[in-house]
């Protein structure tokens, strides 16, 4: 983890919840209704995680400046190159405080192939590692369905 993600937090983070779930979930739908954003959707991640006490946070994968911590560009998956002066938060910076512990992370990406919404357990940090299991990932997705956030469970 960067000192960066200790530092900073991205601008668009927030916990799953009653309250944000129905924009979620439109935002999420968006793809269905005009593909402009099924070129986003599908290159950059939507990152989430669960935190120690169960809660979901989830934000766009940000560049941000490594001195300010403002917000430069949202991170592709193609990963095209650098920009002087900046790093990516990565999931440790979906966590307040010190305590940068959580029980899985991963992704959610826009299947353009296949029309769908994916859910995965990438995640440097919290994702593929001993002690997780397939069973993990599925409970997530389905907190997310219970939510009305329809995800396919990919395993990475």
């Amino acid at each position: 983890m960067g000192d960066v993600e200790k530092k900073f937090r991205p601008s668009t983070v927030q916990v799953l919840s009653d309250a944000t779930a129905e924009s979620l979930r439109q935002y999420l739908n968006a793809a269905y209704d005009i593909l402009v954003p099924t070129a986003m959707h599908a290159r950059c991640a939507v990152l989430w995680l669960v935190d120690e006490k169960g809660a979901i946070w989830f934000a766009a994968e940000e560049i941000v400046n490594v001195n300010t911590g403002e917000f430069v560009a949202v991170r592709s998956k193609a990963n095209f190159g650098k920009i002087e002066g900046t790093e990516k938060l990565g999931h440790p910076a979906l966590l307040a405080g010190a305590n940068k512990n959580a029980r899985i992370g991963g992704e959610i990406l826009f299947d353009r192939k296949h029309n769908r919404w994916v859910i995965n357990n990438s995640s440097g940090r919290y994702g593929i590692r001993p002690g997780q299991k397939t069973e993990h990932l599925v409970a997530v997705g389905k907190r997310f369905n219970e939510f009305g956030i329809n995800l396919e469970v990919q395993p990475e």
